[in-house]
């Protein structure tokens, strides 16, 4: 089997309106602002404004490639993760791109 590197993110919907799906990207960097890894990540559930829900993934990992493996051995408290919202269809249909 593939090796794996799961996460289990905190989230919340700052966006100001009640959202039915958004999609973007995780992007992972250190505490000095060195970007490690983007991953691509769409939620498919309802969320109100100022809602928090618990978001879980995984990715897999690649022993040969010099991100995954400095994401696999940072400390999370060494991590920032960051969502960049591409696309957003708003609850009452309408869709945003950011």
């Amino acid at each position: 089997p593939d090796a794996q590197v799961t996460f289990e993110l905190e989230m919340t919907n700052n966006l100001g309106r009640s959202i039915r799906a958004v999609q973007g990207q995780l992007i992972f960097s250190d505490v000095l602002g060195n970007e490690i890894k983007r991953l691509n990540l769409k939620e498919m559930d309802v969320h109100a404004p100022g809602e928090v829900w618990r978001w879980r993934g995984s990715m897999s990992f690649n022993q040969f490639l010099e991100d995954d493996q400095e994401l696999r051995r940072a400390r999370p408290d060494d991590l920032v993760v960051r969502y960049q919202v591409d696309k957003v269809i708003w609850s009452d249909g309408t869709t945003e791109e950011f």
